[in-house]
């Protein structure tokens, strides 16, 4: 497979968010965009135990707020102290299109 360098518009993005958060209600913690479109986009859940899910889109590229070697959506879970205790890659932008994985 090889790594796209188109990158997903606003829609795509959401909609991958849409899929994963269903009707749970949420945060927009921060959303980054350049001249290329949205780079950085944070959005929070609350999970059933007091902790949160915080999902982060992070577009292909080098930034201040971090690396990315592909366009990705990852998932960390924290406590209820907001101590990351968790996470993992949930979708890929790959040759045009989102690998869920």
């Amino acid at each position: 497979m090889q790594m796209d360098t188109k990158f997903p518009t606003d829609e795509e993005i959401w909609e991958i968010y849409q899929g994963l958060l269903g009707d749970s209600e949420f945060t927009e913690r921060r959303k980054l965009a350049d001249a290329h479109g949205v780079y950085l986009w944070e959005i929070q859940t609350n999970a059933t135990d007091g902790g949160t899910f915080e999902y982060s889109y992070m577009r292909k590229g080098s930034y201040s707020e971090g690396v990315a070697d592909v366009s990705r959506i990852d998932r960390v879970y924290l406590d209820a102290q907001d101590n990351p205790v968790g996470g993992d890659s949930i979708a890929k932008f790959i040759d045009g299109r989102w690998v869920v994985l």
